[in-house]
């Protein structure tokens, strides 16, 4: 309902994109459908992809929209993330 609002929002998270909040952000694009967000953080990963590393929010990301994480894993991070996926803990309380 305020069009103007998300989009200052949008081009704010665009212009903030570092590699530890790439994932958090495709969340956020997906579930507010901003398009631009989206695609700033895809390029972004084609830019960067050796700075971004794998955290929990990767894991979210595969399993809560895979369709999304293979999106991205296409868009220039191939396996430096999807690879390493199985190593990270699916309980956070696990050891």
């Amino acid at each position: 309902m305020l069009p103007g609002l998300k989009t200052t929002c949008e081009k704010y998270l665009s212009d903030n994109i570092n590699p530890s909040n790439v994932p958090s952000l495709l969340l956020v694009a997906d579930q507010f459908e901003c398009e631009a967000l989206k695609r700033a953080v895809l390029e972004f990963c084609e830019g960067h992809a050796p700075a971004i590393q794998k955290n929990m929010t990767w894991k979210v990301l595969e399993m809560v929209n895979p369709e999304l994480f293979e999106e991205v894993c296409e868009a220039g991070l191939g396996s430096s993330v999807s690879s390493n996926m199985d190593s990270l803990p699916s309980d956070p309380e696990s050891p």
